[in-house]
C-alpha cells in the first residue's frame, strides 16, 4: 500500500523480555530511537502510531522531540498511569499498607535507580513542559473506562492541528477492529487536512 512499517514492542510487551515497564518514561527514548531509525532508512512522511501505554511513550517522545514527526495517532491514550498505578496500590493497601506511604517510597526507589518519579507518568506534565508542534489525532472509544484521557490530553495540546474522536459502542483500542472502514475514513481525513 505504499507504506513503510516499523513496529516493535516496548518494555514488557510482546516478545519484548523486559521484565518492567516505566509508563511510558524510559520508552519514550526507544521510541526516538525507532523514529530516528526510520527517517534514515525511509522516505516520505513518518507517522507515529501508539495504543494505549504505548500512546503515552509515543506522546512522551513526541514531547521530548517530535522534529522528526509528521504526524502522532493517540488510540485510546493513557494520559496518566497513576490512575493504573493508584487501582492496583488500592488492592494492596486493604492488607493496611497505605498508598500515600507506597507512592512515597516508590519515588525514592525510582528517582534513586531510574532518574524518573510518578509526576513523569502523567502525559500532561510533558505537554505543559514542551513546544509540541506535530499535529495530533486522539481516538478513543464511549465504552472505554479511560476515554476521559484522550480529552485530558486533547485540552493541553496548545496548537490547532489536533483533532478528537470518541467512537460510539467501541471499547479499549477497539475502533480499528470493530469498524476498520471508519477508522480508516478518520486516519485518511486527518492526514490530509494537515
Amino acid at each position: 500500500m505504499g507504506f513503510n512499517l516499523l513496529i516493535y514492542d516496548q518494555r514488557n510487551s510482546g516478545d519484548n523480555g523486559a521484565e518492567t515497564n516505566t509508563c511510558g518514561v524510559l520508552e519514550s527514548y526507544e521510541h526516538l530511537d525507532a523514529i530516528d531509525y526510520g527517517k534514515k532508512n525511509f522516505k516520505g512522511n513518518i507517522i507515529v502510531y501508539g495504543e494505549s501505554l504505548g500512546a503515552a511513550s509515543s506522546l512522551i517522545g513526541a514531547c521530548r522531540d517530535d522534529k522528526n514527526i509528521d504526524y502522532l495517532i493517540l488510540d485510546s491514550p493513557v494520559s496518566d498511569s497513576n490512575y493504573m498505578i493508584d487501582k492496583e496500590l488500592k488492592k494492596v493497601e486493604r492488607n493496611s499498607i497505605p498508598v500515600d506511604y507506597m507512592k512515597f517510597t516508590g519515588n525514592i526507589f525510582l528517582k534513586a535507580n531510574l532518574s524518573y518519579d510518578l509526576d513523569d507518568v502523567n502525559t500532561i506534565n510533558w505537554l505543559k513542559k514542551s513546544d509540541l508542534t506535530c499535529p495530533v489525532l486522539l481516538i478513543s472509544g464511549d465504552k472505554d473506562e479511560i476515554s476521559f484521557m484522550a480529552e485530558d490530553i486533547y485540552e493541553n495540546i496548545v496548537h490547532n492541528k489536533k483533532e478528537i474522536y470518541t467512537g460510539e459502542n467501541i471499547g479499549h483500542i477497539e475502533l480499528s477492529e470493530k469498524n476498520p472502514s471508519k477508522f480508516k475514513k478518520i486516519v485518511t481525513s486527518f492526514l490530509g487536512k494537515y
